[in-house]
């Protein structure tokens, strides 16, 4: 993960956002909600982004209206506040691939809107435990699309039970797909990482200066 690192931090910049969200506190979270709970934070972060070529720079801002449009008005706060894995780079880190990542998905959701079965799909793309298998399965959709294909997004199988994606095949026959991805951790390991930081917060310890000494 590329990090861009100021000599000097900005007077809105807000706390900085911890590589791994599960060492974050209730207060830190309450805070960041605050300051950078919204799309206009998100939009005036890559505005003033001087790094940002041109291109990416207004593709992103046109992708942030998207991303509102689809994802709701409250998703930013709503996010940082679940630590949904989107907000583990598009409220923190500032590296071009991340902008460019957001357009992509922008333009992922605008492409199967009118797909049936779509209000499921950005359902599971605004929980947080979902979301990275949903958003596996708008790339595969997209890349279906491509092939001129034609697919219906989390279509039933048989009652009470549905699969990710369904494409259209000859003779009226359908191959149902099922998108899975392996998570980084175990949502275990996560819980109990997140008690032992509320508990001892290791790494506000060893960041400090800390000086001891005995006779």
């Amino acid at each position: 993960m590329v990090l861009r690192v100021d000599s000097e931090p900005e007077a809105d910049a807000g706390p900085a956002v911890p590589s791994n969200p599960s060492l974050a506190g209730p207060d830190w979270v309450a805070q960041c909600v605050r300051e950078r709970g919204s799309w206009a934070w998100l939009q005036r972060q890559v505005q003033d982004d001087d790094d940002l070529p041109k291109a990416v720079r207004a593709a992103a801002l046109r992708a942030i209206t998207v991303l509102s449009k689809y994802l709701g008005d409250t998703f930013p706060a709503d996010a940082i506040r679940d630590r949904h894995p989107m907000t583990r780079e598009w409220f923190s880190n500032h590296a071009r691939w991340v902008r460019e990542d957001m357009v992509r998905i922008a333009q992922a959701l605008e492409r199967v809107s009118a797909l049936r079965g779509f209000g499921d799909l950005r359902r599971r793309i605004l929980h947080p435990d979902q979301a990275p298998a949903a958003l596996y399965e708008l790339e595969l959709a997209c890349r279906a699309i491509d092939c001129g294909m034609v697919l219906t997004l989390e279509p039933p199988t048989r009652e009470g039970r549905r699969c990710d994606l369904a494409v259209a095949l000859p003779r009226g026959r359908h191959l149902y797909l099922e998108a899975v991805t392996i998570p980084s951790a175990a949502k275990e390991l996560r819980c109990a990482e997140e008690i032992m930081n509320r508990v001892v917060p290791i790494h506000t310890i060893l960041s400090a200066d800390l000086v001891g000494g005995s006779q």
